[in-house]
């Protein structure tokens, strides 16, 4: 069976299964019993290769897409429900085919299909005084719209007094957060727990301060090329730390003038900045723009392009170290220039992007997969010498670098 019909929820488990949601387009389609029908997408029942055409990236929310699979169709008893409409599920057996990107701004994603069963009819009584054990089984709609809930009486959720979700979203989000941060490292061996830690925001002035007290000496730190450094907060913290080589950040987008870069500016408000057109004469940063502003005040140089092995930039050919905080695509581009030209480096790698670099694999045949994978690729480029070492904030921490 071959259906037509608009992406209205995306979610997927781990990179050989995933659920599409899709708003059927009327019933001409041969499916006369739901509106929305969920597809089922297993990699071990697509043809070789295909499921990547499903994958966030080449599909989005509010596409409208052609897929062919097999129908299921569940009983009344433990059947699917979509405000009351059974519904059905599609074992997709076929690559997804984009007939219509959504052209809007953001797509609001609909609610996931809720299983059929009598305790999902039955309307859940508000409890007056929700306790912490309660929040677990807390309606995340009820708490995050301050008291709405598209499901209403269908809902199998607390819904607790509307004057205490102020204080009980609070710690909702605490518990929330705390879950997640252990979920995104369940395969990490930090002996320090997350929670521990300083927040992800610090990042960049956590790394920088590793940098300084790791690299200092020997002139290792003159020329620092920050590769993927986006709006250069690491740059910007590197130069907070005390480091007074010259820095630069190499990018693939435009400068962003972001609130780091936003702070370097208020700063700069106080002083006179040396303008270069006027033979270092004193120009008012009044008369300068957001843009001329932010460049006039940033302690580094900003390049645009794409780094790698064969598009290696001038400013980094002179570099005496490689850095990358969280470089994505360029995590394995930063050490094979930096093998290539003999320098030091340190990466902190988090996404692997393993469906862009399917040719990676470990020295057991093993595909690079998780970030873990990626750390163990890099050191096995040179067991000998290359290290890692946890920083100290959340999420993906683990830096690997070569004195």
């Amino acid at each position: 069976m071959t259906l037509d019909g608009q992406i209205v929820r995306m979610r997927f488990r781990n990179c050989r299964m995933g659920f599409l949601d899709i708003r059927l387009y009327g019933h001409e389609n041969g499916c006369s019993c739901c509106a929305k029908i969920t597809v089922v997408v297993k990699a071990d029942v697509l043809p070789s290769g295909t499921i990547d055409s499903y994958k966030k990236g080449r599909l989005r929310l509010g596409d409208v897409i052609r897929v062919g699979g097999e129908l299921g169709l569940a009983d009344t008893a433990t059947g699917w429900i979509d405000n009351g409409l059974l519904e059905a599920r599609l074992l997709a057996t076929a690559e997804a085919i984009v007939l219509s990107r959504f052209s809007g701004r953001g797509f609001n994603p609909e609610l996931p299909v809720q299983k059929h069963s009598e305790s999902l009819l039955e309307h859940q009584e508000p409890t007056d005084n929700p306790n912490t054990a309660d929040i677990h089984r807390m309606c995340k709609y009820w708490i995050n719209s301050n008291g709405k809930c598209p499901l209403a009486l269908f809902c199998k959720f607390i819904h607790p007094p509307i004057e205490t979700i102020p204080t009980l979203r609070i710690e909702w989000l605490a518990i929330r957060h705390s879950a997640r941060l252990e979920a995104s490292t369940a395969d990490w061996v930090d002996p320090i727990p997350m929670l521990l830690k300083s927040p992800h925001s610090m990042r960049g002035k956590v790394f920088a301060e590793w940098i300084l007290n790791t690299f200092s000496g020997s002139g290792t730190l003159d020329r620092i090329a920050d590769i993927a450094g986006g709006a250069g907060i690491l740059a910007m913290g590197l130069r907070e730390a005390g480091v007074s080589g010259s820095l630069t950040v190499v990018d693939s987008r435009p400068l962003r003038i972001g609130a780091s870069l936003k702070r370097w500016m208020k700063r700069a408000k106080k002083h006179r900045v040396p303008d270069a057109s006027s033979s270092g004469k004193a120009q008012d940063i009044s008369t300068l723009d957001s843009e001329a502003l932010a460049r006039s005040t940033l302690p580094f140089s900003y390049v645009q392009t794409y780094f790698s092995v064969n598009s290696i930039p001038k400013e980094v050919s002179e570099a005496t170290f490689l850095v990358g905080m969280h470089p994505d695509q360029a995590t394995g581009a930063i050490v094979d220039v930096a093998f290539q030209m003999n320098l030091p480096f340190a990466v902190v790698p988090c996404c692997v992007f393993k469906d862009d670099f399917k040719d990676r694999k470990l020295q057991n045949g093993k595909p690079v997969a998780t970030t873990i994978d990626l750390v163990e690729w890099i050191k096995e480029k040179d067991p000998g010498r290359i290290q890692t070492e946890f920083l100290n904030f959340q999420g993906k921490n683990l830096v690997v670098f070569r004195k």
